[in-house]
């Protein structure tokens, strides 16, 4: 019986206690604090000694976000951005190895190829099933 009186005689500071954690927690996580939390130091891969910044990633897959979103006219589930994310992360990967094996095997386009492949006398069949009018 005395533990049950000395309980409700303590909720009042029990409360208080909670509501200035909460009131803490939401002020720090509003002032940024916590986003120090699980960084890495920006990179979030090295694919041959050439990082991957997190910064780029985001940019990426917002990019494919928003694009996808003009295209359909449709917002993604969640399941479908983990599945971007992904998509994004190997395609960023992707494109450093083969911008590596370009630079070994001195492939080059220069500005007169794109020019010709998009504007000249036979342009790109992407390019020409896109802007065919």
């Amino acid at each position: 019986m005395g533990t049950m009186n000395k309980l409700r005689e303590n909720t009042g500071v029990v409360l208080w206690i909670l509501v200035i954690s909460f009131g803490v927690i939401w002020v720090l996580q509003d002032s940024g604090a916590f986003d120090v939390v699980g960084a890495t130091g920006g990179n979030i891969a090295v694919v041959d000694g050439e990082a991957i910044t997190y910064d780029e990633y985001v940019r990426a897959v917002d990019a494919q976000v928003q694009n996808y979103q003009q295209q359909t006219g449709q917002t993604l589930t969640a399941q479908q951005i983990e599945s971007m994310r992904d998509g994004v992360f190997n395609g960023l990967i992707e494109n450093r190895l083969r911008e590596r094996e370009m630079k070994r095997l001195g492939i080059t386009v220069t500005d007169d190829e794109l020019y010709e492949m998009v504007m000249g006398d036979r342009p790109h069949p992407i390019i020409t099933s896109y802007f065919g009018d």
